[in-house]
């Protein structure tokens, strides 16, 4: 029996109030983490674009990577890290440090693949340590393609769009994307209002 001071004790609940448990208080954890992160490099999206955009120009679509890409490749490196500590627990140093870097890594992926369409040209930024910042204005572009590899297509759920103009014969890549064909068809739309 349950004493008076601790009502949850009867019911199964634990003590992270009315949470069964606590897998529901990781839950609202790890979608709290998420909304911080998205907030975060919203703020870091914000800075990358205000060095780029010209007086007369705003962001009309911004993007990055795909989630499932990101979920994939950070499960990968945490399993990697729990596979090597199996093999020997005197690893746990590096274990522990491949998984802060999965991470970190799932983070910076994000941030350092910052693409935008803005009312004049496509805005590509890439890089964390050394960045490249490419702008393709769109009366430059002579043709957009999607890629979606088999692999890519059915494990990641994601594909590429490949930008072509007149000066680059195989086109610039925007890699890793989350339903590449909604993309171009908001980039066909900001193109044609042009």
């Amino acid at each position: 029996m349950g004493s008076l001071n601790s009502p949850y004790r009867e019911t199964g609940m634990s003590g992270f109030g009315h949470y069964p448990c606590g897998g529901l208080f990781v839950f609202h954890y790890l979608v709290l983490i998420r909304v911080l992160l998205t907030v975060i490099l919203n703020m870091q999206y914000q800075k990358i674009w205000d060095k780029i955009l010209n007086s007369n120009e705003d962001v009309k679509y911004e993007f990055s990577v795909g989630e499932r890409y990101l979920a994939i490749r950070l499960t990968s490196w945490i399993v990697f890290s729990i596979i090597l500590l199996s093999i020997w627990w005197k690893l746990l140093p590096v274990s522990i440090f491949i998984i802060i870097f999965a991470i970190i890594g799932f983070y910076y992926t994000k941030n350092s693949n910052a693409y935008a369409f803005t009312n004049k040209r496509i805005l590509i930024h890439k890089g964390w340590l050394s960045t490249i910042a490419t702008s393709i204005n769109y009366d430059k572009i002579t043709e957009v393609s999607v890629v979606e590899p088999f692999f890519a297509r059915v494990i990641s759920g994601t594909g590429e769009l490949i930008i072509h103009t007149g000066n680059v014969v195989d086109g610039v890549g925007l890699e890793h994307l989350e339903n590449p064909y909604e993309i171009k068809k908001k980039l066909d739309v900001l193109r044609n209002i042009q």
